[in-house]
């Protein structure tokens, strides 16, 4: 079995609930998805089915299951349909969602900002509306820091080449790169930290550099997990046959 569907499978109601049970999830869900159409022509990326499941209901059921009964949905494009599905959804896992309307591109950064008066608390978890993860993220921790990023393990993304001298001895597909980490999108926050995001901009570009350079993010390496984003065409196809590969429990297909 593929580890991503693992703990789902196990039971659709379990929950952990060793995170605080009053922490929001915040999805980033307005994006357009242009390299995903025609998939996306009439519906937003998150609305796209991974084995017969929407991207957001995935996300939702991963950190649903660590605990998380709270969630702001950040939408945009096409997000009537969006709204209509997880509305019914919520009711079915017992999970309350507010949302929050973004009616031009703001990017990351802009998004959550426009979110701020629905964000409670002092934490809260971020996420993007287009990945499919499956990583334990109890194991985030501010500390005194503003943001925690987990960090992935660098996957090249095609063949790496090995060579003999001017030989080509042989070939790896998609090799992970020990010791090399990237951006995994997922970020534990402070709620302090909403006052650093601009009303238009990204958070990995405008945001995270600047409180880089003022020593307020950590980051937790995960060496294990499972770590897909789907932004075109060819990773749907790819994540779509790695979810669909596991022995998932017929439940689930309801």
């Amino acid at each position: 079995m593929h580890p991503y569907i693992s703990w789902i499978a196990a039971d659709l109601s379990s929950t952990l609930m060793s995170i605080d049970d009053r922490m929001q999830g915040v999805i980033l869900a307005g994006g357009y998805g242009k390299r995903l159409r025609p998939l996306t022509a009439a519906i937003p990326k998150s609305m796209v089915r991974i084995s017969g499941r929407p991207i957001i209901e995935w996300e939702l059921l991963w950190l649903r299951h660590f605990g998380i009964r709270s969630f702001v949905l950040l939408v945009g494009y096409r997000r009537k349909k969006l709204v209509d599905y997880v509305n019914k959804l919520a009711r079915k896992l017992s999970v309350e969602v507010k949302y929050s309307i973004e009616r031009t591109p703001l990017g990351t950064a802009g998004a959550l900002r426009n979110a701020a008066r629905l964000i409670d608390g002092d934490e809260f978890l971020v996420t993007n509306g287009d990945n499919i993860i499956d990583i334990d993220v109890r194991r985030l921790k501010l500390g005194s820091g503003l943001v925690c990023i987990a960090l992935k393990p660098l996957r090249v993304r095609g063949g790496l080449v090995k060579l003999a001298k001017d030989r080509i001895v042989d070939f790896e597909e998609a090799p992970l790169l020990k010791g090399l980490y990237v951006n995994a999108g997922v970020y534990l926050m402070r709620c302090k930290a909403l006052k650093y995001l601009p009303k238009k901009g990204n958070l990995e570009k405008d945001v995270f550099p600047k409180l880089a350079k003022r020593r307020r993010i950590s980051a937790v390496k995960f060496d294990t997990g499972y770590f897909r984003d789907v932004n075109d065409t060819k990773d749907f196809e790819e994540v779509s046959k790695e979810v669909a590969s596991n022995a998932m429990d017929e439940r689930l297909r309801e």
